[in-house]
């Protein structure tokens, strides 16, 4: 008697684990097919988006090391870390490329802090989410900024 409580217990345990483990990885499969789902989305938007343009060119910057530049493990940081970034540029490359839009990688280097208006190049340029140009007085928003000159960039690769 002792032996098949023991033995039905230690079955209950075993099966308890796996139920969880499975309802772990049930739940990670979850996620990772509505986040392929919303990078196709948002994929076909930009697209569509840019089909709206004559001559329309989709660029967008090369983030192959952003990862690495992001070391703390503040919240915002840990969303970059987790962003599946290269799946959507792929996502977006296949789409522009079913509509014949040519996908332009650009080096972001310093667009960031480059004045869009006067081109001066400076880190104090810079503060925070707030741009202010040293030399022409220039204030925007300083990923607005940066995204004017990433349009407006020479192309780098294709």
């Amino acid at each position: 008697m002792g032996y098949l409580r023991r033995h039905f217990r230690s079955l209950r345990k075993a099966l308890g684990r796996k139920k969880a483990l499975r309802a772990i990885k049930s739940a990670g499969n979850k996620e990772k097919r509505c986040l392929r789902d919303f990078n196709r989305k948002l994929a076909k938007d930009i697209v569509e988006f840019a089909l709206k343009f004559t001559n329309p060119v989709i660029k967008m910057e090369m983030l192959s090391n952003t990862r690495n530049e992001c070391k703390s493990i503040k919240r915002a940081d840990r969303t970059i870390h987790s962003w599946s970034f290269y799946q959507l540029q792929e996502y977006i490359k296949q789409k522009a490329e079913k509509y014949g839009i040519p996908v332009v990688m650009v080096d972001a280097h310093y667009t960031s802090q480059t004045c869009f208006k006067c081109g001066h190049i400076e880190k104090a340029n810079r503060n925070g989410a707030k741009f202010k140009c040293k030399k022409c007085g220039h204030v925007s928003h300083a990923d607005l900024n940066a995204s004017k000159n990433i349009a407006v960039s020479t192309v780098l690769a294709v």
